[in-house]
């Protein structure tokens, strides 16, 4: 079984909501923090769908996933897409 499919977790979801919404409405004004986080969750969910090839050894694999998987709910607190974007676009107009 699928890793994202076990946690229930949809591929790539903020990548592809912030690649959309950069291609609709243009680059958002983050701060710096909010870019890097932003950043942040592309790499992560990039890694994550790295580790999904079947070639990698499933024991690091397995804790790799973990880690980043947890990396990933810290940076998003599980938000959704659409509102994590909205929050950080306000989190940087208070700066």
């Amino acid at each position: 079984m699928d890793i994202f499919l076990f946690l229930g977790i949809i591929p790539m979801k903020y990548t592809y909501y912030f690649s959309d919404r950069i291609r609709n409405d243009g680059v958002p004004k983050l701060n710096q923090e909010q870019f890097r986080r932003m950043m942040n969750i592309v790499f992560v969910e990039g890694m994550l769908t790295a580790f999904s090839q079947p070639s990698v050894d499933r024991i690091d694999l397995m804790h790799k996933r973990y880690r980043d998987i947890k990396s990933l709910n810290e940076l998003t607190n599980r938000l959704r897409p659409e509102i994590l974007y909205d929050q950080m676009k306000r989190l940087s107009e208070k700066k």
